[in-house]
């Protein structure tokens, strides 16, 4: 029904039009919603008001600064594409590689580089999760120095969102076995 958009225009109650495309977005892969998610973003988004107090917006730019320059350094990251300095560091204590899904085998590219994330081995040791350290850390040998700390410390692999997803499920359905015995 989608691909007749003329039929669908001809209307001028488009509603069913726009329920049929929300339910199509939820089979969306991760890449493809995190996409619509940052254009949808840039096109105006609930923003938090300006404050009164001069140092809360400094810290907020320099934040927001901070956030915009490590962005195409955790693509690379994920990618395998760092320095081989920087990349022989992290691969040290990660378990697999950089730049492929530990499970599927699946490439990372600059364009599917939002739908992979680094999984924790361990999870009971786990201290922070690592979006937390690729996209709240200021500077970039702090997420480098704070990244290795915690795959040392609860060990990570690199999975893509479907690996990622399936492995979340296991380990949950885990829990509430133990839980239950």
């Amino acid at each position: 029904m989608v691909a007749q958009h003329a039929y669908w225009k001809n209307f001028k109650t488009v509603q069913p039009y726009v329920e049929e495309i929300q339910a199509l977005r939820s089979f969306l892969c991760n890449a493809c919603h995190m996409r619509i998610s940052s254009h949808n973003k840039e096109m105006g988004s609930k923003r938090k008001p300006v404050s009164d107090i001069l140092a809360v917006n400094k810290n907020r730019h320099r934040y927001n600064t901070y956030r915009e320059t490590n962005r195409p350094k955790v693509v690379l990251l994920k990618t395998g594409c760092l320095r081989v300095d920087e990349k022989q560091r992290v691969e040290k204590y990660l378990t697999g590689k950089l730049g492929k899904c530990n499970k599927c085998g699946k490439k990372c590219t600059k364009q599917n580089a939002k739908s992979f994330h680094f999984n924790h081995l361990n999870t009971l040791k786990k201290t922070k999760k690592f979006s937390n350290i690729l996209c709240r850390t200021l500077l970039w040998k702090t997420v480098l120095k704070l990244l290795i700390a915690e795959i040392k410390r609860a060990g990570a692999e690199l999975l893509c969102s479907e690996c990622h997803a399936e492995h979340t499920a296991e380990d949950r359905k885990r829990k509430r076995a133990l839980l239950l015995m």
